[in-house]
């Protein structure tokens, strides 16, 4: 899903904030690397930057792990009781293109006018 926003946004030729570029997220589109500094990472108030469901719903079909929510029903439609919950505050945030757009508009208005 991000890659293939990535790659939409370069198709789209949408400028970056400084108005004279355009968004080219190479390093997701090609490699999916996102670089993460841990002195923030490491902070309280980001503690859940990298939660995802971590429980292991064993092999996909065609190889690689599944990962499955921990505390649920599993494929065997067993309560998977020996795993704990993830908080919801860990959840991942929904963004939508309103909430992308108001980040953009935050972003350009913290640059200054050259």
């Amino acid at each position: 899903m991000v890659r293939a926003e990535a790659r939409a946004e370069s198709a789209r030729k949408v400028l970056s904030p400084n108005g004279k570029d355009y968004y080219y997220a190479q390093h997701i589109i090609k490699t999916m690397q996102v670089f993460i500094n841990p002195e923030v990472a490491m902070l309280p108030r980001h503690s859940g930057l990298m939660a995802e469901d971590g429980c292991y719903g064993g092999k996909k079909e065609g190889g690689g792990v599944e990962h499955v929510k921990c505390g649920g029903v599993k494929k065997n439609g067993q309560m998977d009781e020996q795993n704990t919950p993830m908080d919801p505050n860990y959840h991942v945030l929904e963004i939508t293109p309103e909430m992308d757009k108001s980040w953009e508009q935050n972003v350009l208005a913290s640059l200054k006018k050259e």
